[in-house]
């Protein structure tokens, strides 16, 4: 039985693996739009003054905030099955339910960055 848990945690933390991956592809992809979209404004003669830069390279931490209830929520659901899974096996459920845990910090973790990072309103460009 230990098996599949080994296989379910394996499992688990490759698809941690491939969304964190394909998060930082989308950023990468966002941030050379980005660039490209002041370097075409250059290159067509465009006045570009600090604040457009600015207001075009902000960054915006609505991300983090959007991971970490996907992440709490997945954890609350790693919760739930370790509940089921405690009905079968008798230690697979403390297993499964301490990986629950772990992902509903990552996720606190996630929205107290996004409340401490998001920019303030004397900081915003109106």
């Amino acid at each position: 039985m230990f098996d599949g848990l080994a296989l379910a945690g394996v499992a688990f933390w490759a698809w941690m693996a491939s969304v964190v991956i394909a998060e930082e592809m989308g950023k990468t992809k966002r941030r050379r739009a980005d660039l490209d979209l002041i370097r075409f404004a250059i290159e067509k003669g465009q006045p570009l003054t600090a604040d457009v830069v600015q207001q075009i390279l902000a960054r915006s931490t609505t991300g983090l905030f959007v991971g970490g209830i996907v992440t709490m929520a997945a954890g609350v659901g790693l919760i739930v099955f370790a509940l089921l899974l405690s009905r079968i096996t008798e230690h697979g459920g403390w297993v499964v339910s301490g990986a629950g845990g772990i992902a509903i910090c990552v996720g606190a973790g996630l929205v107290i960055s996004h409340k401490l990072t998001r920019p303030t309103a004397a900081t915003q460009v109106a």
